[in-house]
């Protein structure tokens, strides 16, 4: 007797197969309009559109997520994305060093990436910390799973927008704290040579030693994801090791390319002053708009700017690799503790990241790699809030 078809699954399988050709199409459609701008007068505007899809392709095929990194290994030892995260601090600091020299002896100073630090960092650091770990994903995550699907960062992103504009509303009291507080480039207090010693060698040092522990793991049967060769750029996941490389330099080439470091924050901010707006509210007297650099936002467009566009492309590129591994679907909510939860994270990502002047993109990996003490110090304090975060998560969720 001849196999009754089962009508649900060819259907579900002809769907299925759509999807690589969807990125492909999709993929087209973006480099396109990347294209077009960059022809149209609007050159950094298109390559920070392109800059973005790839930075949200690498972010997609890897997993790669700052904050679950923080978060698992708190929560389980879990040391091979941590160990990722030094070797992208540290490749992605020796493109620095590339791009820096170069630019000087082109007699073409590019802008370094250091912020000032003190109270200011330390709040905001842990404030995001804790959101990261509510909101189960950091900044650049959340961009990340929206492309994906995962209607929950739909929630988080609304709470990013409500605490990113509280934040740019409060500036008028953290901006005189933040003018008289330290800005530290390492080469400049300590001359390239030691500021080299002081910066890498802690970090190579680092990572050896998380190597050498994961090798330890390994003899003892765990299973832990090591560099895998990219056989099929759509269909197979990238491990960490790979996405930390990609994403070193994807970033340097950024920065090289339109003078200012991986940052997602900024753009957030605008688009929720763009809602703020719409809904009648005025925000050109605030003092975070006075400044020259976000004046520029409200003259232009708040989406006509390079931080928008580079969001913009992030999340496609998530979308575009999703589909070219036939990955992408709706993923429903868990509960709805679970939103309200995601909400308060993404509402203390938001605030936090105005009060540390950053995320763990802007304020963290694009600090440290530009030599800045105040990358660092939000690393410090990011960590002890994602170890809060845990303590909270797991009282909220009767885990303990």
């Amino acid at each position: 007797m001849k196999a009754q078809t089962n009508v649900k699954n060819v259907t579900q399988s002809q769907t299925h197969d759509l999807q690589p050709a969807a990125s492909l199409l999709l993929l087209a459609l973006v480099i396109g309009s990347g294209y077009i701008l960059s022809y149209s007068g609007q050159r950094i505007l298109g390559f920070s559109l392109l800059m973005g899809l790839g930075l949200g392709y690498a972010f997609q095929r890897s997993r790669f997520c700052l904050g679950a990194a923080f978060r698992d290994f708190i929560l389980f030892r879990s040391i091979e994305p941590l160990k990722s995260i030094v070797l992208l601090l540290t490749l992605s600091s020796l493109g620095f060093i590339v791009i820096f020299f170069y630019s000087a002896l082109n007699n073409n100073s590019l802008p370094l990436d250091t912020d000032p630090f003190g109270i200011h960092t330390a709040v905001g650091a842990t404030l995001f910390g804790i959101g990261m770990v509510l909101a189960a994903s950091c900044a650049s995550g959340m961009l990340m799973r929206l492309g994906e699907g995962y209607i929950q960062q739909y929630g988080t992103l609304v709470g990013f927008l409500i605490g990113s504009i509280l934040g740019a509303w409060n500036q008028s009291f953290w901006l005189p704290i933040v003018f008289q507080s330290p800005t530290i480039f390492l080469p400049a207090q300590l001359g390239w040579p030691l500021a080299l010693v002081v910066h890498l060698g802690p970090l190579i040092l680092l990572y050896l030693y998380l190597r050498r522990l994961t090798r330890q793991a390994d003899s003892h049967g765990n299973i832990i994801a090591g560099f895998v060769p990219i056989r099929k750029i759509y269909r197979e996941a990238w491990s960490y090791k790979t996405g930390a490389i990609a994403i070193a330099v994807l970033s340097t080439l950024l920065y090289y390319g339109r003078g200012r470091y991986f940052a997602v924050t900024t753009g957030i901010t605008y688009w929720g002053t763009w809602v703020f707006s719409q809904l009648g509210g005025n925000v050109a007297d605030w003092a975070y708009y006075q400044l020259p650099r976000h004046q520029h936002a409200l003259d232009a467009g708040f989406f006509l700017t390079n931080e928008s566009l580079l969001n913009f492309g992030f999340i496609l590129g998530a979308l575009i690799s999703s589909l070219g591994a036939s990955e992408a679907r709706i993923r429903k909510v868990r509960s709805f503790k679970h939103s309200i939860v995601s909400v308060v994270g993404g509402v203390l990502m938001g605030y936090g990241s105005r009060l540390a002047l950053g995320c763990n993109i802007g304020a963290f990996l694009s600090s440290i790699a530009s030599f800045s003490v105040s990358g660092w110090v939000f690393a410090l304090f990011s960590f002890l809030g994602a170890w809060l975060g845990i303590k909270l998560f797991l009282r909220i969720y009767n885990l303990q």
